[in-house]
């Protein structure tokens, strides 16, 4: 009993980690929203321009669910959700300190596409939930 135990413990704390990518994505369309006024300020940008600024994430999110399982097949789970936490702090940084409308969106889009780890993370979820229970 003390395995099955000792698994579920595994599978809650995956189940837990997991749940932050989700977590982050909302967290992060919620702060870009709230700094419209300030982008728009920051890059002297009518409101087309802003609006792209905004969206800009979403079309790298579109890319990287796209790419996401054939990246995973190809280099693995784990390997790839490790660059692309390296990748994120980049993109993070480079969206703080951009200066330039275009900058800022090319971050943006980077951070996009590594939005497809929470597609990577949740497959892998799956296989382990699938591991540790049998369903008869």
């Amino acid at each position: 009993m003390s395995n099955r135990a000792d698994n579920m413990k595994f599978v809650v704390l995956i189940s837990l980690v997991a749940t932050i990518g989700g977590f982050l994505f909302g967290f992060d369309s919620g702060v870009i929203n709230g700094t419209v006024d300030g982008l728009k300020l920051a890059f002297n940008s009518d409101s087309v321009a802003t609006g792209f600024n905004v969206a800009s994430m979403l079309l790298g999110c579109a890319a990287g669910a796209l790419a996401a399982g054939r990246l995973a097949d190809k280099f693995g789970r784990k390997k790839l959700l490790q660059v692309s936490a390296v990748l994120f702090v980049v993109s993070a940084w480079g969206s703080g300190i951009a200066d330039t409308s275009l900058s800022f969106v090319i971050y943006r889009i980077l951070g996009g596409l590594l939005l497809w780890r929470s597609v990577v993370a949740s497959g892998g979820l799956c296989r382990i939930r699938c591991t540790t229970h049998q369903y008869y």
